[in-house]
């Protein structure tokens, strides 16, 4: 309602401190919630402001705050399942519970359900698939979520460092370790072109967690290379 929003705007402009702002996401919450998500028909940016004031708090080692916060985001996702059921809706949740900040509240096996779900409600959108794909890994299922992720990028026509972060670890853990490279290298020279040096931190978290599957000590110098070869 209208004095929720007005009162989590309010917090996310206390607790939110300046150097958090790099999230690019910030500044798009702060006005969302400005203007009102209820009157432009947005629900899911009330979910959005929790988890990210969350994420901060987690941050800031408030962490049974964060906690409170979170839970109440994984509240509104559920809520917004039962109002509006669609692709995007299951697909959002399936991303918090495959990459929340709070290892208590990641659930791979329902993101699982959710993301099938997601797929099957609007298999045309090809961030669904992606996190079918993370879902698929994230549970162990090296195979399906390299099929999964072929066919969002078939969708998509051109990747990005999500996608080929993922791949090079999807690759890895299949042991094809020459592939995971290429994918791997595509992934960090798209993070250093021109106007992408400000990231989310779920992205940074991703490069973080490639770095430690591939045995990446020193950060690779820029380089350009060429595209990936084809996933069979």
């Amino acid at each position: 309602d209208d004095e929720a929003e007005k009162g989590l705007h309010g917090v996310l402009l206390q607790r939110v401190p300046q150097q958090h702002h790099s999230d690019s996401r910030t500044p798009c919450l702060f006005v969302l919630c400005g203007c009102g998500f209820a009157a432009l028909g947005i629900q899911w940016v009330y979910s959005a402001c929790l988890e990210h004031l969350g994420r901060v708090l987690f941050h800031q080692g408030q962490r049974s705050e964060a906690r409170a916060y979170l839970r109440r985001a994984v509240e509104q996702f559920q809520h917004r399942l039962e109002i509006e059921p669609d692709g995007r809706a299951h697909s959002d949740f399936a991303a918090f519970l495959i990459i929340c900040i709070d290892p208590e509240l990641r659930d791979p096996v329902e993101a699982l359900r959710l993301a099938t779900r997601a797929v099957e409600l609007a298999p045309e959108a090809s961030n669904h698939w992606m996190y079918l794909g993370w879902a698929h890994f994230r549970n162990g299922n090296w195979l399906a979520a390299r099929q999964v992720m072929k066919k969002g990028l078939e969708l998509k026509g051109q990747g990005n460092a999500w996608e080929y972060l993922l791949l090079a670890m999807i690759h890895w853990k299949l042991g094809e370790k020459d592939r995971a490279k290429d994918y791997y290298d595509q992934g960090v020279q798209w993070m250093s072109q021109k106007n992408r040096n400000r990231h989310s931190y779920t992205l940074r978290q991703l490069r973080a967690e490639a770095d430690e599957v591939l045995g990446i000590k020193e950060p690779p110098q820029s380089k350009r290379v060429p595209p990936p070869k084809k996933v069979p």
